[in-house]
């Protein structure tokens, strides 16, 4: 994971990792809750990787209830790219986090040296002699805090983050999808490739 790339190649997401975390025993309570929300009964669902140029996931959910299955496919589609959301910023505050913890340690050092040297010698402050030394501190702690604060800036905001798109809301079956007459309901969203971080 490197929260400082603005985007991730092409083939970098793995599918198949992807398939597992849609049905993952998080991204499953995630879904009958907001499914027990609403009073449905939650179908079976199943997850794919589709043949589209783009790497989407197609969410097929069998229930007898077309609007469950509906409800179903939405569910997990939706936990899923909460789920990765969710993963994707605890990556970034951890990546932020040391950077951050330095920043303050340099303005705790910069304020003690401004106040060094906003005070006269003779009341408590710097001496004549040891103002050279602490204003060559001050203008390197700067130097280092302004390093710092380019290299905070060069990862990605949270505001920025994408973890994927809806490309086709799951439809309302028609028809059954099986001749034990459970109906089937589809959902397929972009997984991944509009990350404004890396993912691994």
């Amino acid at each position: 994971f490197d929260p400082s790339q603005p985007g991730t190649a092409p083939g970098f997401i793995n599918m198949e990792t992807e398939e597992r975390v849609a049905t993952s025993a998080p991204v499953a309570a995630a879904a009958k809750e907001l499914l027990q929300a609403n009073g449905t009964r939650p179908g079976e669902i199943s997850v794919q990787t589709t043949t589209e140029e783009v790497e989407t996931l197609e969410f097929t959910a069998l229930s007898p209830d077309p609007r469950a299955a509906r409800r179903t496919a939405q569910a997990y589609a939706q936990s899923y790219l909460d789920f990765r959301e969710q993963a994707v910023l605890q990556d970034l505050r951890a990546a932020r986090q040391p950077i951050e913890a330095q920043i303050r340690t340099l303005d705790e050092r910069i304020a003690q040296i401004e106040r060094q040297l906003s005070i006269p010698g003779r009341e408590g402050g710097a001496t004549q002699a040891e103002r050279p030394g602490l204003n060559l501190q001050y203008s390197n702690l700067l130097a280092e805090r302004t390093a710092l604060q380019t290299e905070l800036s060069n990862l990605v905001a949270p505001r920025d983050i994408r973890v994927g798109d809806i490309l086709q809301p799951a439809g309302l079956p028609t028809e059954p999808a099986s001749p034990d007459h459970l109906q089937t309901g589809a959902f397929a969203l972009f997984v991944g490739l509009s990350l404004g971080i890396g993912l691994a």
